[in-house]
């Protein structure tokens, strides 16, 4: 039942209205049922008309309309009451948040909506663009509750789900990537891992609200997630994944590490190398160049460039005068290109990716050509190896 936008207990209701009711009613009863003032009201009807005739001839203003009057004031007594049971219920509410009742775990937080739906709508129609993305989050329900997630709410065009850790999460994410991919549909997914308090089947906290703010963030078709997923993940699993950039998300005082994942493309390779099982303790990156062998450590950055204070000099003439970084972290290395002319990095299946102003995590081992196509820079090849 809903009166005024909130939501009471019908039941509840049932029980606890009278006792509000009964406080209204007059000593004289005339207020004591429905069938009792609808009889009152009926049988006064001559003798209310008898006295208006009177008061009229003696020029007085007839007085109050009597049942008609006590109707009127018992239904706004009657919205008051209603008032009070509402409140009462609020309150009821606010003490069961206040003495614990409430859930309160760590879960990962994912948000899934679906791109330009007003220009889905104007291309298709309302119908079909409504039976069109209907069908889709349906498929993405399903996609993620056989991943472990769980479907609390849509939202418009979108999803919101919790997942039990990061490793679901982003396997959810990749699943929902596959249905759309092709597809008449672009989505964007954000995703955090954090503190969130469980309630009546919906999800709160600080935590909810930076997973919305990174789905904000994110382009069609990429997933972004933060730095507490990538943290939360086996290095195998993190594998995966690649730092963007710092953003300030609204509401936060602090910039916060936006990561993505390897585009579907590259997925295949990069899974297949961050699969390999080797101990976190015994990863170090070792780099090749020009018969000279640099090893680079977790917690370490190394800059290579053209600049003789960086810690690995190139020479060449596309190549920048700091172009490129390798930042280990968590026995993790990431390599960003800071140049004007990209970065190419080939791993062991020798595809080539080109960076520009982004970063990749080096898994396995692999090659790495400075400001040029590595077809055209083959003296100046920096070999790599996480071992």
């Amino acid at each position: 039942m809903i009166l005024c936008k909130e939501q009471i207990d019908p039941e509840k209701a049932a029980r606890s209205l009278p006792f509000h009711l009964a406080a209204l009613a007059p000593a004289d009863g005339h207020l004591a049922g429905a069938g009792g003032f609808r009889g009152q009201f009926q049988g006064s009807r001559h003798r209310r008309s008898r006295a208006r005739i009177e008061s009229r001839r003696r020029g007085r203003r007839p007085a109050g309309r009597g049942a008609d009057d006590r109707l009127e004031g018992f239904c706004r007594q009657f919205v008051l009451a209603w008032g009070r049971l509402v409140s009462e219920s609020k309150g009821e509410n606010s003490r069961a948040m206040t003495q614990g009742q409430a859930n309160t775990r760590d879960l990962a937080i994912a948000f899934i909506d679906v791109c330009d739906s007003t220009g889905i709508f104007e291309r298709q129609g309302d119908l079909q663009a409504r039976s069109l993305i209907q069908a889709f989050l349906i498929d993405c329900a399903a996609a993620l509750e056989t991943n472990g997630g769980r479907v609390v709410k849509t939202l418009g065009d979108g999803l919101m789900c919790t997942f039990d850790g990061a490793e679901g999460a982003l396997t959810g994410a990749r699943a929902v990537q596959r249905l759309a991919r092709g597809g008449d549909l672009h989505i964007r997914i954000g995703f955090h891992v954090g503190p969130v308090i469980e309630s009546d089947n919906d999800v709160f906290g600080d935590a909810v609200n930076v997973a919305a703010r990174v789905s904000s963030v994110a382009k069609p078709d990429e997933t972004l997630f933060t730095e507490a997923v990538v943290d939360s993940l086996p290095a195998a699993i993190g594998a995966s994944t690649r730092f963007l950039q710092e953003v300030m998300l609204k509401g936060k005082t602090e910039a916060t590490r936006i990561y993505g994942l390897v585009p579907l493309e590259a997925d295949g390779t990069l899974m297949m190398q961050g699969a390999q099982t080797v101990s976190q303790a015994r990863r170090q990156l070792s780099l090749y160049y020009r018969g000279r062998r640099l090893e680079v450590r977790g917690g370490a950055k190394l800059w290579m460039g053209r600049e003789s204070e960086c810690d690995l000099v190139v020479e060449g003439d596309l190549v920048s005068r700091r172009h490129a970084t390798i930042e280990g972290k968590d026995d993790r290395y990431t390599l960003t290109d800071q140049s004007s002319n990209g970065t190419f990095v080939a791993l062991a299946d020798h595809k080539w990716l080109c960076l520009k102003r982004e970063n990749v995590q080096l898994v396995g081992s692999g090659q790495i050509s400075l400001g040029q196509a590595p077809d055209d820079n083959e003296a100046e090849l920096i070999g790599f190896q996480v071992e």
